[in-house]
């Protein structure tokens, strides 16, 4: 059976020149020594060394090490001189995960890019606003989809609701759903919720 045995502190002058010469982090430390960051910070207090400001901090290091674009950055370049991918952190056509502006969300929706906001709006108000182009879907307001589809974008499937007409339609649309749902399980002679094990 192995016992946890105690990590020996570090001589304090190796550990100030690891941190305060050869710029290494906390967490590459730590790892070095095979210690927590708590446990190194606090060798470092215990030794008189100073931790650095956050904003003199370098970029955060990789678990692997080192970053690829330190050399780049001693040399005065910027991270998207050396990799030449300057979209770093963007959005729209300028991400490199961009895939044309569509999109498809978890519950069904289509979703589109707006160049003019810079940011995606649903299928529905676009179609919406080519039907009523004098009309605003503005705050307080949903498109609702008669049929319950919320992939089917088609004119005459949308209608402008305000945001309390739209959860009153689908509360009303969920106790008849679960009426209906009661009375199929009535005539099959069960109960709703189903009782498992209650035959």
């Amino acid at each position: 059976m192995s016992r946890w045995k105690p990590v020996d502190q570090p001589d304090p002058e190796v550990l100030r020149q690891q941190y305060e010469i050869e710029r290494k982090s906390t967490r590459e430390l730590a790892a070095f020594y095979g210690v927590s960051q708590r446990q190194l910070v606090r060798w470092m207090r215990a030794s008189g060394i100073v931790g650095r400001p956050k904003t003199e901090n370098k970029m955060p290091t990789p678990r692997g090490g080192t970053h690829s674009w330190g050399p780049a950055i001693s040399k005065g370049l910027s991270v998207s001189d050396k990799t030449g991918k300057g979209n770093l952190g963007k959005r729209g056509p300028d991400a490199p995960n961009w895939k044309g502006g569509t999109k498809t969300i978890a519950n069904g929706r289509v979703m589109l890019w707006s160049p003019e906001h810079k940011r995606y709006y649903p299928r529905a108000w676009f179609a919406w606003k080519a039907e009523h182009p004098n009309e605003e879907v503005g705050t307080g307001h949903v498109i609702h989809h008669i049929n319950g589809d919320p992939s089917d974008d088609r004119p005459e499937n949308l209608v402008k609701l305000t945001t309390a007409e739209h959860l009153r339609l689908h509360r009303r649309q969920e106790h008849e759903y679960i009426r209906l749902l009661q009375s199929i399980i009535d005539t099959l002679g069960g109960t709703y919720p189903p009782m498992h094990g209650m035959e």
